[in-house]
C-alpha cells in the first residue's frame, strides 16, 4: 500500500508538470492539446482520488493500532460508549493498554521489525 500511496504522488506531480507543459507548448495543434489535457486531467483526478482513499485508509487503521481494536470491536466499543454514556457512566476499552503497549501487541517486541 505503502508504493501505491507513493506512485499516485509520483503520478499527481508527473501528470501537473505535463500538464504545464502542454499548456505552454505552442507547436502543438488545438486539438491534440485539447485530447492530451482531458487525458491528463482524467489519469490526475484518478490519481489524487487513489490517493485520498489511501490517506483515509492509513489514518483509519492507524486509529485501530493505536486504540487496539479491530473494526468490529471499534463499531462494538462505540455503541456501549453511547449506551453508557445515556446511563451517565462512562466506557472504557479493557484492550487499550496506551499506545507503545498496543503497537507492541500488534507488531511484536521487535520494534527494529516495526517498518517490514
Amino acid at each position: 500500500l505503502l508504493y501505491l500511496w507513493i506512485a499516485c504522488i509520483y503520478g499527481c506531480i508527473t501528470i501537473g508538470l505535463n500538464y504545464i507543459g502542454w499548456l505552454g507548448n505552442s507547436t502543438a495543434s488545438r486539438q491534440e492539446r485539447d485530447s492530451a489535457t482531458g487525458a491528463l486531467i482524467f489519469t490526475f483526478v484518478i490519481a489524487a482520488a487513489v490517493f485520498f482513499a489511501m490517506c483515509l485508509f492509513l489514518s483509519w487503521n492507524t486509529w485501530l493500532v493505536i486504540s487496539n481494536q479491530t473494526t468490529i470491536e471499534f463499531h462494538y466499543n462505540r455503541s456501549m460508549y453511547h449506551d453508557l454514556r445515556r446511563k451517565g457512566e462512562v466506557y472504557v476499552n479493557i484492550y487499550d493498554v496506551g499506545i507503545t503497549r498496543n503497537l507492541r501487541q500488534v507488531f511484536g517486541p521487535f520494534t527494529s521489525y516495526w517498518q517490514v
